[in-house]
C-alpha cells in the first residue's frame, strides 16, 4: 500500500468515525447495541487501519458492551 492510499484510507476512516459520533450526538443511533469505541475498530478494521501499528501500540482496544 502506498503511502496516499494510506492516508486516504484514514482520512476516510476518519470521516466515518464522525459520521458515527454525530449520529449519537443527534440520539439518531438508538437501538445500536455497539459501544462507540467498538464501532470506532469496526470501521478501522473496514478502512484497514491498525491504530496499534501506526502507533506503535499493542494496549489499544474497544470498551465491550455491556448487553
Amino acid at each position: 500500500m502506498t503511502k496516499d492510499e494510506k492516508i486516504n484510507n484514514m482520512a476516510a476512516c476518519l470521516l466515518s468515525i464522525y459520521d458515527t459520533l454525530k449520529l449519537h450526538d443527534n440520539e439518531q443511533g438508538t437501538g445500536i447495541t455497539e459501544t462507540l469505541s467498538e464501532e470506532m475498530f469496526r470501521i478501522m478494521k473496514a478502512h484497514n487501519v491498525d491504530l496499534n501499528k501506526q502507533l506503535g501500540f499493542t494496549h489499544l482496544k474497544p470498551v465491550a458492551s455491556k448487553k
